[in-house]
């Protein structure tokens, strides 16, 4: 808008020429004005008041417009009322003076106001342009001579002019003065921040406020390539701003960074004073920015980055601009730089702190492992044994403990449901793949190792595993079950104190049970011979532990010949007895009758058990015999034991019958092919009679002889006449039951039996000949058996 009246030298005599205090006033007043409004507010109503107006109209209008015509005194009435009403749209604020008192009101009331005035003659009208704005300011002049008016008039425009010049100066003083304390409460709140991240964010965050700016950002410098990365951002939408990576020399950004010097545009696209790209240009585009004011942030000769503020609007930035990000960047740049020396400083502290706690914790560790190694060590010393060391263990690191011997049978046990359980599927373990190569590894390694949970194996828990060894022999095992409390470095540390230890107690105790095995072996051995004093043989028993007063159950335990060993397992061994089956048979033992005493004779293990008085009769008994077959099946899978037993017997002079009778159940039992199971020998029933006419040929030429005749035309024409004599015997000479058994018609289970008849010469009605004929198909049995195990 061109105006009429610019601010000038202020003639106050032509004005006012006696009331410099009027003027002093405003200017004054004009000072300490906090709008363009507040200005013209003070204005109206001052000057109404000293020259006599009746009412007096101030007016901001935003942005510039070109009024018609050009103010004068004296304009015809409507002139003045027309020009409102074109600008109208325009008014940003606006105050009316009426007899005294002033106020702000709204355009609409503004023009109605200023028809107030235009009813007269004479007014003044003065026009001043401050950047965007326009100021009015229009007085009623009636009451004034018509001279004074026309001299007054552009004396008003000068004293308008020079208020609003002042207000300007104010602002920008104070503005000046805002910044210089923001400043420095940035500045402090900065160096308050000792974490990168807040400190970025808060010279971001502050930058924009102090400027006024529509968005800020803060880029880092990357000196390996060559570039700014935007690290964080206020304002901005586009993603190719908000991470963008300039390299250095392109855009503005790049600029500053290549100069190291504060650069701004008020239009950056048009801008030719920088390199353009088309990846700098776009995003600018896209988020509609026009003026951009950037600075770097440096610490000494070093480059940190750049730190800038965007308008969407053009913009002529100032010289307090420039030197206020200037000042910002450079104190920021300081902050920075503590802060990420601190972060240096904090992780050097940190990590000789994390030294000086390895180191302490190490040294507890050695102290602790040390302690529980001396308090093993006293048990050893104490002669507590193998199930007191791995209580105190498990006690020592909160975790159930299982001791295991060379083939994985469990030596000792803490208390512990999730240990039992551990120990149930310990055959499993040693049948697993995954399970052997870990264990072969523990053995070559020679120290823990860690096995994770296994669902295959149904195994729930982390186990910890190391080897007992003294020198190249392999003794056992100590397991540690993750069931109470997660593994920790003192584990492994203590297990292999531990398993030290339990190898000294395991070697001592193998000393002392190869003594009593001796001891206990020639005793067993004395009793079965029958050569010995009863006073002796009583007394003798009880030094070893043992009270032949009871009833005493002799067993006889022998591996089937038919489980063998897996692929590279080494049996061992006691004599001709493999080492897996001792052990089994005496682990079982000492938990199920620890008055138990064991011996070996041959391939086959005698074991003495002691009843209780109470615990004598057959439930008891097979109970007892149903827990140790039950004992060896888990310890020597896949491989199978038989157990063969002699009667309860009531005095040492029976036990040598007791020991036959067990030998004889167990040759029995596996002559018949049965594995894995308890044979009793009061219930063994004929086969006893059989068994012992296998030692001659008795039992072959009685089998021939009744049934030579039928075997040979089976083999001769393909029939099945002694499977179907057998089924026929077995279920009590029934046709119906015999011929569904057999899966076939009753009459040609009927022509079957009329040959058996008539091929064997026999007469199935007679109980003689049947008798014979059953005892031989008994018989034909054991001899199978006894030919497919020789």
């Amino acid at each position: 808008m061109v105006l009429a009246i610019e601010p000038g030298e202020l003639s106050t005599r032509e004005l006012l020429p006696t009331n410099l205090d009027l003027v002093v006033d405003l200017l004054t007043s004009a000072d300490e004005a906090q709008s363009v409004g507040d200005v013209v507010a003070r204005a109206a109503a001052r000057l109404a008041d000293v020259l006599g107006s009746s009412s007096a109209l101030g007016l901001v209008l935003s942005p510039l417009v070109s009024p018609v015509g050009d103010p004068h005194a004296c304009s015809p009435h409507g002139a003045l009322v027309d020009v409102l009403r074109r600008v109208q749209p325009w008014i940003a604020d606006a105050v009316w003076v009426d007899r005294g008192s002033s106020r702000h009101v709204d355009p609409d009331v503004a023009v109605a106001a200023a028809e107030t005035i235009a009813i007269h003659d004479q007014w003044l009208w003065a026009l001043h342009r401050l950047n965007d704005h326009t100021v009015a300011l229009v007085l009623d002049a009636s009451a004034m001579p018509r001279a004074r008016v026309v001299a007054t008039q552009n004396a008003l425009g000068t004293l308008l002019g020079a208020m609003l010049d002042r207000y300007q100066k104010a602002v920008r003083q104070r503005r000046r003065l805002e910044r210089v304390a923001a400043l420095c409460q940035v500045l402090e709140e900065v160096a308050s921040h000792l974490d990168v991240d807040q400190t970025l964010a808060t010279i971001v965050a502050r930058a924009r406020d102090l400027l006024a700016a529509d968005s800020a950002f803060l880029a880092e410098f990357d000196e390996v390539r060559q570039s700014v990365r935007t690290r964080v951002s206020l304002g901005l939408r586009d993603d190719a701003l908000r991470h963008g990576v300039v390299a250095v020399g392109q855009g503005l950004s790049g600029a500053v960074a290549l100069s190291r010097r504060v650069m701004w545009t008020h239009d950056y696209i048009a801008d030719p004073g920088f390199a353009h790209t088309r990846d700098t240009d776009a995003p600018i585009r896209r988020e509609g920015l026009r003026s951009m004011l950037v600075a770097p942030l440096q610490a000494g000769n070093r480059l940190l980055g750049v730190l800038g503020v965007m308008h969407h609007r053009v913009v002529d930035f100032g010289d307090d601009d420039l030197n206020l990000i200037k000042h910002l960047a450079d104190g920021a740049a300081i902050a920075l730089e503590n802060a990420r020396l601190y972060a240096g400083q904090a992780g050097l502290v940190s990590r000789l702190r994390s030294l000086n706690e390895q180191a302490m914790q190490q040294n507890d560790a050695l102290r602790r492992s040390q302690q529980i190694h001396d308090q093993l060590s006293a048990l050893v010393l104490q002669g507590r044994g193998i199930d007191d060391i791995a209580r105190r263990l498990s006690s020592l690191i909160g975790n159930p403990v299982v001791v295991l011997g060379p083939h994985f049978n469990r030596v000792a046990a803490s208390v512990s449901k999730d240990a039992s359980d551990i120990t149930d599927r310990l055959a499993a373990f040693r049948t697993s793949s995954t399970i052997g190569a870990e264990l072969a590894r523990v053995a070559s390694e020679r120290r823990p190792v860690h096995l994770a949970p296994d669902a295959a194996l149904d195994l729930p828990h982390s186990l910890l595993v190391a080897p007992i060894l003294t020198g190249r022999d392999l003794l056992g095992y100590v397991l540690v079950v993750e069931a109470e409390r997660g593994f920790t470095a003192l584990d492994f540390q203590a297990l292999e104190q531990a398993a030290t230890v339990f190898a000294l107690e395991l070697t001592r105790e193998r000393f002392v049970d190869e003594v009593e095995r001796r001891l206990r072996g020639d005793f067993i051995h004395d009793l079965i011979a029958a050569g010995f004093d009863r006073r002796t043989v009583v007394e003798r028993a009880a030094r070893l532990g043992h009270d032949l007063t009871l009833p005493q159950l002799l067993l006889a335990v022998a591996l089937d010949e038919r489980s063998g060993a897996p692929d590279g397992q080494d049996d061992g061994g006691v004599g001709a007895v493999p080492a897996p089956l001792d052990w089994a048979l005496r682990t079982s033992l000492r938990r199920r009758s620890p008055m138990a005493q064991t011996s070996v004779a041959g391939d086959v293990m005698i074991a003495l058990v002691a009843l209780p008085r109470n615990g004598a009769d057959a439930a008891a008994v097979r109970t007892l015999l149903r827990q140790i077959r039950t004992d060896l099946a888990a310890y020597l899978a896949p491989r199978t034991a038989s157990i063969g037993v002699g009667r309860v017997r009531y005095s040492p002079d029976e036990l040598q019958v007791a020991h036959q009778e067990a030998v004889q159940a167990l040759r029995g039992s596996q002559r018949l092919g049965v594995a894995g199971q308890v044979a009793e020998y009061d219930r063994l029933g004929v086969e006893r009679l059989l068994t012992q006419l296998l030692e001659n040929q008795a039992l072959t030429r009685f089998v021939d002889d009744v049934l030579g005749p039928l075997a040979a035309y089976d083999e001769t024409h393909g029939t099945d006449l002694l499977a179907t004599l057998d089924a026929y015997l077995r279920l009590g000479c029934r046709q119906r039951a015999t011929a569904d058994a057999l899966g076939i018609h009753v009459n040609s289970l009927h022509y079957r039996l009329q040959r058996i008849q008539e091929v064997g010469d026999l007469d199935l009605e007679n109980a003689d000949v049947r008798l014979n004929l059953q005892l031989a198909l008994r018989s034909r049995l054991v001899l199978q058996a006894t030919d497919d195990r020789s």
